[in-house]
């Protein structure tokens, strides 16, 4: 039995489904939100990206993905770890906070370009985007 790629997986599966949730936030916030929601939108969807990173770069998780390249695993499986070893060697070296501060800048940013677009603001945009960057 595969038992380290078996609880990979079910980590995984986590992260899956916390980013689809992250996904229709994302949604929503780009088409049906009122402009007013914003902030706290930006706060959540941040939120749930700082638990997402946090998943996925639990200690155990080397263990595991370690563990996993000793099993016999089949081709699918083989292919499968090395996205998921590749995703964690990018996301490790990435500190959390970070990623909350990055996911606020990218969405307040995005939200604001639509007014600043339609104003022809290059100046609040370029003072957005300066966060992001």
């Amino acid at each position: 039995m595969n038992l380290n790629y078996k609880k990979l997986c079910k980590i995984q599966e986590k992260i899956y489904k916390l980013s689809h949730a992250k996904s229709v936030l994302n949604w929503d916030q780009a088409t049906m939100m009122s402009l007013r929601g914003n902030a706290e939108r930006s706060k959540s969807i941040a939120e749930i990206s700082t638990m997402i990173h946090e998943l996925s770069t639990q200690k155990k998780i080397a263990k595991l993905i370690s563990g996993s390249e000793k099993e016999d695993l089949n081709e699918f499986e083989i292919s499968n770890l090395k996205e998921i070893k590749r995703d964690w060697l990018r996301k490790k070296i990435v500190p959390r906070k970070l990623v909350k501060k990055k996911q606020i800048a990218e969405s307040m940013c995005e939200h604001e370009w639509r007014s600043q677009r339609k104003n022809n603001d290059w100046k609040g945009f370029l003072a957005n985007f300066s966060n992001v960057v």
